[in-house]
């Protein structure tokens, strides 16, 4: 029950995240792409478990060999707390340039 609970936060997280960081004119695509991957992936999740337990493999390894890429890479993901979202393409543009002048 507890994984399933975190499926489910995890899945309502991803909407969040994918709402605040697009611009307002790509939003909606944005928000789609990621419910078509994570729907992909509870229908992949089934077929990839009965295999591995098929070949006697321990699918919670596997599932966790693959959430450990997922938690580096989340590292990298922009931080949207106390800033001002840009609705605009040009805006974001904008502001990557100014962030890629910061780091340099």
């Amino acid at each position: 029950v507890s994984a399933e609970c975190m499926a489910s936060v995890v899945s309502m997280l991803f909407f969040i995240y994918a709402a605040e960081v697009f611009p307002t004119p790509v939003r909606a695509l944005g928000t789609a792409l990621v419910s078509v991957l994570s729907r992909g992936g509870a229908i992949l999740s089934p077929m990839i478990i009965g295999i591995l337990m098929e070949e006697e493999f321990n699918p919670m390894v596997f599932m966790g060999l693959f959430s450990i890429p997922a938690v580096f890479t989340s590292f990298y993901l922009k931080e949207t707390k106390g800033q001002e979202l840009p609705d605009e393409i040009e805006e974001e543009k904008q502001l990557e340039m100014r962030l890629m002048d910061h780091t340099h």
